[in-house]
C-alpha cells in the first residue's frame, strides 16, 4: 500500500505494527466493559483504552510535582491539581493554597487546604450613634474568589454594641456578629470581644467590620477582623 499524502487526504489508515494492538472505534460511551485499543466518545471528548475497564472515561491527571502560585487560579483545572493564590508576586499578604475538586457536588470546587489567615486590623476607636449598622471605617478586605468563608470579628470595646461583617455579598446582622455590654467602672468599661462563624456564598468585592449602637453608646478600638477561605470558585 502507498503512503497517502496528509495534504490531500482527510483520512490516513493505521498499521498494526509489530503485533500492536487494534484500535476500535465504539462510538459514544456507554456503561459495559471496554478492552486495550477500544475509543468512545464522552463528554466531546475521545478516549482510547488502554487496559481492560468499565469505568467511566476520566481526563488524565498529570503528576504534579510542586502547586502553581499566582494572583489567580488555573482557568482549566485537573482533578486533583493544587494552586496558591497570592494577592501580589512581589509583597503578598496572604498566601492560600487550594487543591481542585471535580468530584465535588459544590459551585465552589477549588477547596482550601492551607496558608494564611488574613488578619486585619484598625487601630484606631470607631462609634457610632446609629441603631443600625454602618460603616464607621473598620477593617475591610477585598474578597478576590467567589465561595464560602470563616470569619472572625472582634475588638477592644466600650459600650453597648455590636460588630458584624458586610459587604461582598453579605449584609451585616445580629444573627453574625458580636455583641457586648461593657458598662460601670474599672475594666469592664473596656472589654476585649471576639466571635467567629462561616458565611456561604460570598461574592467577590469588599466585606468591611460594620458597628451598631444597641443602647447608651457603642465604639471600638483595635477592631479586628480574620477571613480565611473554606472553598472557592
Amino acid at each position: 500500500m502507498s503512503t497517502p499524502n496528509p495534504a490531500s487526504t482527510e483520512w490516513v489508515p493505521l498499521w498494526n505494527l509489530n503485533g500492536g494492538i487494534d484500535l476500535r472505534y465504539r462510538g459514544d460511551w456507554a456503561a459495559g466493559s471496554y478492552m486495550d485499543g477500544d475509543i468512545v466518545v464522552y463528554a466531546g471528548i475521545a478516549y482510547m483504552c488502554v487496559r481492560p475497564t468499565s469505568a467511566v472515561p476520566a481526563a488524565w491527571s498529570p503528576p504534579q510535582t510542586t502547586p502553581g502560585y499566582g494572583t489567580s487560579l488555573p482557568s482549566n483545572p485537573v482533578n486533583g491539581q493544587e494552586h496558591v493564590l497570592v494577592d501580589s508576586l512581589t509583597a503578598p499578604t496572604y498566601q492560600w493554597r487550594f487543591r481542585y475538586n471535580a468530584n465535588s457536588t459544590s459551585t465552589y470546587k477549588w477547596e482550601f487546604v492551607g496558608g494564611t489567615l488574613v488578619h486585619v486590623e484598625v487601630i484606631a476607636a470607631i462609634s457610632t450613634g446609629s441603631g443600625s449598622f454602618v460603616d464607621v471605617g473598620g477593617p475591610s478586605f477585598a474578597i478576590p474568589r467567589a465561595g464560602d468563608y470563616n470569619f472572625g470579628i472582634g475588638g477592644q470595646v466600650q459600650g453597648i454594641g455590636a460588630l458584624s461583617p458586610n459587604g461582598a455579598g453579605l449584609t451585616a446582622t445580629d444573627d453574625y456578629s458580636v455583641t457586648w455590654a461593657a458598662t460601670g467602672t474599672g475594666f469592664s468599661m473596656n472589654m476585649n470581644v471576639w466571635s467567629e462563624f462561616r458565611r456561604n456564598g460570598l461574592t467577590t468585592g469588599t466585606v468591611s467590620a460594620f458597628l451598631r449602637l444597641i443602647s447608651g453608646s457603642a465604639s471600638s478600638q483595635r477592631t479586628r477582623l480574620r477571613i480565611q477561605p473554606v472553598r472557592v470558585s
